[in-house]
């Protein structure tokens, strides 16, 4: 092992390593061995010594322990094995809390997010672990709010953790962060987009866009490829992401010089629609932009019921199966943003989808959770240590990390700096229809 932690390559081991010991201690055939056995031995070595070139790493590799933030490392696993499987991690395990919603309203929602998270520690321990050690995801139920999600990360804390990932909702983002941040322990949010959560402070990042991004984006394709010149907006008052996102979306379509003819509220666990789908009809908007989560499936049949000409845009809190469950799968026409498709080309996304696809549905949260994981295993690999101020840093000079969602660097603000996606319903099918990139 060299002084970071990992293997020498070869041509930097010590001249006293095992290899050098077994040359001496070989008897040659002037010793009185047998000349078969000699013959044998060498026929070994031939055979052995270039798996042994293969498994060990090129001269010159990086320190695992390294401090520098440029990182590349692909979030997915190689296809084929190495010509040596990596040794089990044996060291003590380091322990990463995830805070999901495991029982309440977010439920299935959360559901991506959490599966995302074992998969890719699963392959992370496959490989060796990080600095030869497990990670162990602990998990902590916020019970789908934000008071349940204070309480899950005061546990967390407790418990000792490295770091934290998640939540998924911004509102219990946002409750995790302001613990987190007091803490003094890393947290990781997956697809909590609400630019609040971030600003709580400087240990606080997260693995998505922002609101400000995704209301930009939807707000510009609304005016300048659907040509709508008057928007309706639906927004969730109990939830800070809907809240943020109709913001976003009124100030960019006003901007655009597009007209906000009203907004029309309601609250989480509302089911029935019918009055709100009515006063949309009457509105006569070019489009209705629904800022909240899977309770928008129900929005959508309620309006298609009440025959409001609107054609329905929303968020990436439409990317999840419950939406279309809900009502998304009988949606005439409709878009919605997000952050990644399964339809991607790149090879990334095509590897990711060949090895899980069969394990569940693949949305944005799962992605999203799955590079999550493996930015915090890159973080502590060039921190070299579990120690909070140190993983902080790391994770701070994040540069050019390839994901399954992109590549990402963070910014001052602990946002990464990266496309969207656009997503198309045609008659209860959505297909991917473009990308934006930010402007950089």
């Amino acid at each position: 092992m060299n002084g970071h932690g990992r293997k020498a390559p070869l041509s930097e081991r010590p001249h006293g390593s095992r290899r050098h010991a077994v040359a001496r201690g070989r008897r040659s055939p002037e010793s009185g061995a047998p000349a078969a056995a000699w013959a044998a031995i060498l026929l070994l070595l031939l055979l052995v010594w270039p798996a042994a070139l293969r498994a060990a790493p090129p001269a010159g590799a990086a320190a695992e322990a390294s401090t520098t933030g440029s990182s590349t490392t692909p979030g997915i696993a190689p296809t084929s094995p190495p010509a040596s499987a990596p040794s089990a991690p044996s060291g003590e395990p380091i322990h990463l809390a995830g805070i999901f919603a495991l029982t309440g309203v977010a439920t299935s929602a959360n559901a991506g997010a959490t599966n995302g998270l074992r998969a890719a520690i699963n392959e992370i321990n496959k490989r060796g672990g990080v600095l030869g050690r497990p990670l162990v995801l602990e998990l902590f139920d916020n019970q789908s709010t934000p008071i349940g999600s204070m309480v899950a990360a005061r546990k967390a804390v407790a418990a000792g953790v490295a770091a934290i990932l998640g939540p998924s909702w911004s509102s219990h983002a946002l409750a995790v962060a302001r613990v987190a941040q007091d803490a003094k322990v890393p947290m990781l949010a997956t697809i909590a987009t609400n630019p609040n959560v971030t600003e709580v402070g400087d240990h606080i990042f997260r693995a998505c866009f922002t609101d400000r991004f995704q209301g930009r984006v939807m707000a510009d394709f609304a005016r300048r490829e659907l040509h709508a010149a008057t928007a309706l907006l639906f927004t969730d008052v109990a939830s800070d992401f809907s809240i943020g996102l109709s913001g976003e979306f009124r100030s960019a379509f006003a901007g655009h010089g597009g007209k906000v003819l009203g907004e029309l509220d309601y609250k989480t666990r509302r089911t029935d629609f019918t009055p709100l789908a009515a006063q949309a009809r009457a509105s006569d908007a070019d489009v209705c932009f629904l800022s909240g989560h899977d309770e928008a499936g129900l929005i959508v049949t309620d309006l298609a019921q009440a025959k409001a000409s609107c054609l329905p845009l929303g968020g990436d809190g439409w990317d999840v199966p419950i939406f279309f469950q809900k009502g998304g799968n009988r949606l005439k026409r409709g878009y919605y943003c997000t952050h990644w498709s399964k339809e991607a080309t790149d090879q990334i996304t095509r590897e990711l989808v060949r090895r899980y696809a069969s394990q569940g549905p693949l949305d944005a949260s799962f992605a999203l959770s799955y590079d999550a994981a493996y930015l915090i295993a890159d973080a502590l690999r060039r921190a070299g240590t579990e120690e909070h101020a140190a993983l902080r840093d790391a994770l701070a000079t994040t540069r050019d990390f390839t994901g399954v969602t992109g590549r990402i660097s963070f910014n001052q603000n602990g946002d990464p700096i990266k496309s969207a996606v656009i997503m198309e319903i045609r008659n209860g099918e959505e297909r991917f229809y473009k990308r934006i990139d930010p402007v950089r």
